[in-house]
């Protein structure tokens, strides 16, 4: 399913779980993740939430991938809103973020939300976690920086935390 998944054949992969689902297969989450996956993907949010609040009905629980790729999703969207609360959510039901999820929300909101302050915040919590931002996260930190925004000072400041070298 997964390498249907990724070479953009979703709608046989969705063929391939409903076969298995018809033969009295159960699927587990690590299944359930590779199609919220695709669903997200292939811009089937809708989808994917659904399924998404359902799976407590098939007796599984939601992880940590679960949550990033629902998170993802939501921030491709510009829902960024509904990411974070997804965040929230995530946290309250003691499914641990990992460093996936801070820079997915960061990422999100620096690229499809123009929030610099908010992805800020998430950063510095990140950081505070333990967690370090990825190297894409870091390269649109200094694009922004060197275009000299609104947010050049509360950037440079982040910025300053590297060491140079």
């Amino acid at each position: 399913m997964d390498g249907l998944c990724k070479n953009d054949r979703f709608a046989e992969a969705i063929e391939l779980y409903n076969l298995l689902e018809k033969n009295g297969l159960e699927a587990n989450i690590v299944i359930y993740n590779i199609i919220l996956d695709g669903m997200c993907k292939t811009r089937k949010l809708f989808e994917a939430k659904e399924l998404f609040y359902n799976l407590s009905t098939k007796d599984l629980q939601p992880d940590t991938r679960t949550y990033n790729i629902m998170i993802k999703g939501h921030c491709k969207e510009g829902m960024l809103g509904d990411a974070q609360e997804l965040f929230h959510e995530m946290e309250d039901k003691n499914v641990a973020p990992d460093d996936f999820t801070f820079n997915i929300l960061v990422l999100g909101f620096l690229l499809q939300g123009n929030d610099t302050d908010k992805a800020m915040h998430i950063l510095r919590t990140m950081i505070e976690r333990g967690f370090s931002p990825f190297a894409e996260t870091l390269s649109e930190l200094f694009n922004l920086h060197s275009t000299g925004g609104p947010n050049y000072e509360h950037i440079k400041t982040f910025l300053n935390l590297f060491p140079e070298g």
